[in-house]
């Protein structure tokens, strides 16, 4: 399976610039040789922040952002995974949606772990699932339910091989060395501890947050793991690009999506 990391400037707020530059790495994603199974986009790349003030712009799954990234999926025949924000009736979600070659959704995973302080309406989702695909069983986490251990174990045991992971690692500036090796030490101990394969891609850009009492950025350094718990892939830091990683994975021909819920 090979899988494109689309390390992608995010500008807060500014959805259809998002929109623009999503749609333009995948079509250069696609132009790599040779061509990617899956192209991955970075969490919450629509909005970039998840906040009081970005929750007015918040749509549903099936919004022109989801719309668009499928019908590139589909012009493209490529999967596409990518964070966005959703909102279902007054609640907003920082979600993970896998389209397939077609267009149509295969996997939707909303964030587990999230911030209390957090504002806008976010809320956690109540449930994983992996999905079956030619390639591999596929199982998603977001950012922030990566330092659980126990999702990725469960995640294991609900037969995936591969977990993908858009991204919003974000910190001060100066300080992204010491988060990277902190974020790497974690991978490292996930991926080896469970046999997976974990794909990650963050964005690059400053994270304009009214909250935040200083400069926090997205920094890249989008990272990929094999199953023994090595690094396949390290990408720059804070630039946008465009890599490419290729994974092992037992093949499986039959589709079908295994879920488990939360009360």
């Amino acid at each position: 399976m090979r899988i494109a990391l689309a390390q992608m400037r995010i500008e807060t707020g500014r959805k259809s610039a998002n929109m623009v530059r999503a749609l333009s790495l995948i079509d250069k994603a696609c132009d790599m040789e040779p061509a990617p199974d899956l192209v991955v986009l970075p969490e919450c790349c629509d909005l970039g922040n998840l906040s009081a003030e970005s929750a007015d712009l918040v749509e549903p799954v099936g919004g022109t952002f989801a719309e668009s990234l499928a019908a590139k999926a589909r012009e493209m025949g490529v999967h596409v995974l990518a964070g966005l924000a959703e909102r279902h009736g007054q609640a907003v979600y920082s979600a993970a949606v896998l389209f397939d070659v077609d267009g149509d959704v295969l996997l939707r995973q909303r964030g587990i772990s999230i911030d209390s302080a957090a504002d806008g309406g976010v809320v956690p989702g109540d449930r994983i699932q992996v999905k079956r695909t030619p390639f591999g069983t596929l199982g998603v986490q977001l950012s922030a339910d990566l330092a659980l251990d126990c999702i990725t174990k469960c995640l294991r045991m609900m037969g995936a091989s591969i977990v993908l992971a858009p991204c919003a690692w974000a910190c001060e500036p100066g300080h992204e060395a010491e988060q990277l090796q902190r974020v790497q030490g974690c991978l490292a101990r996930h991926a080896g501890s469970t046999g997976l394969s974990i794909v990650c891609v963050n964005g690059v850009g400053e994270c304009d947050d009214a909250t935040a009492s200083s400069t926090v950025r997205r920094y890249g350094a989008s990272l990929a793991y094999g199953p023994d718990g090595q690094a396949l892939l390290v990408g720059p830091l804070n630039e946008e690009a465009l890599l490419a990683v290729d994974l092992s994975s037992q093949a499986e021909t039959s589709g079908g999506t295994r879920v488990s819920r939360g009360k």
